[in-house]
């Protein structure tokens, strides 16, 4: 397997100490691509992330972030657009922007603020929206426990193969 990598403008590590234990962050200005390596430390990137078949750390991306096979092994924080593909995210993830996911799994709760969110053939344990009032399920996606609308009233418009093991909290759910 080919591995490339690639991180453009600026890049420099740094030791972080919370309680009086170091953890390595990874700081990035710029953008970064990568194809079958892991990018592994968690990271602060203030740009365009592009990465396949791998493995990443998390933390925060303010800009846009691309994973295609990818899993995210830490909480991960997205302001811009994230879009996922095969990809499994084991730790919290919140976004503010929008969300794409096709076939991808998100083993612990899902926060969003967003406009629209649309999820093909995906599971998610919670899913939680800000500023949305629709939520599409596409193909065979799953709720493992409550879907919770926090800023008003919103829609859950449920595909064939979807469903919902949980709770519609501040909303309707209707078939597509």
């Amino acid at each position: 397997m080919k591995k490339s990598f690639l991180i453009a403008v600026a890049l420099f590590v740094f030791t972080a100490c919370a309680q009086g234990a170091e953890k390595d962050v990874l700081a990035i200005n710029g953008t970064v691509e990568g194809k079958g390596v892991s990018l592994t430390p968690q990271t602060i990137i203030q740009g365009r992330v592009t990465l396949t078949e791998g493995e990443y750390g998390g933390g925060k991306v303010n800009g846009s972030l691309s994973l295609t096979k990818v899993k995210v092994l830490n909480d991960l924080m997205v302001r811009g657009g994230l879009a996922a593909k095969n990809s499994i995210f084991s730790k919290k993830v919140t976004i503010e922007g929008g969300l794409e996911s096709v076939k991808s799994t998100f083993l612990d709760d899902l926060s969003i603020k967003s406009n629209k969110v649309e999820l093909n053939d995906t599971i998610v344990n919670n899913l939680m929206i800000q500023k949305a009032t629709t939520l599409y399920l596409n193909g065979n996606f799953v709720i493992k426990g409550s879907i919770e609308f926090q800023d008003s009233k919103g829609v859950v418009y449920i595909g064939n193969g979807s469903k919902i093991n949980g709770k519609i909290i501040n909303g309707a759910s209707e078939k597509q």
